[in-house]
């Protein structure tokens, strides 16, 4: 079939629309004369338009396949961006936790240290006070031991 058969069809088409009794405003035109012309204009179209028919049907299709492996992408995205970013935030609690137990370290380690010198430089005092009474009695032991031997 040529485009000119399309073309005629179409003519008879309007020629039957156009030359049908009117009612009411209307042209009353016979469904079985229009739906045999619409069966010849279908089978009249040519191969082109039904293969841009198939090929729209295969670009649909195409562009349902991308969009599926678009949201599919998108949601792997989300996914590895949400792992890393709750990874981040554990790795920076971990580091945060860690810092905390440092400082508290280094704060029991300043306390522990000021309380031994304070127990050491209370140790030296004692001992210190004891070795001066020792050496209070050595005194007295040597002046007595002196004081009696001039007799």
């Amino acid at each position: 079939m040529t485009r000119m058969h399309l073309l005629l069809l179409l003519d008879r088409l309007e020629e039957l629309v156009t030359k049908s009794p009117r009612f009411a405003g209307r042209n009353l035109v016979p469904a079985d004369d229009v739906m045999e012309l619409l069966d010849k204009i279908r089978f009249a179209l040519p191969e082109e338009i039904r293969q841009a028919e198939s090929l729209m049907e295969q670009r649909e299709e195409y562009i349902r396949q991308a969009s599926a492996e678009a949201e599919r992408i998108r949601l792997e995205v989300e996914n590895y961006v949400n792992e890393n970013v709750t990874e981040h935030i554990i790795v920076q609690k971990a580091q945060e936790e860690a810092e905390k137990i440092v400082r508290n370290a280094e704060e029991a380690a300043a306390e522990i240290e000021a309380e031994a010198r304070q127990f050491v430089h209370q140790m030296l005092e004692q001992l210190e006070e004891t070795l001066e009474k020792g050496l209070l009695v050595i005194r007295k032991g040597k002046e007595e031991l002196l004081g009696s031997q001039k007799f």
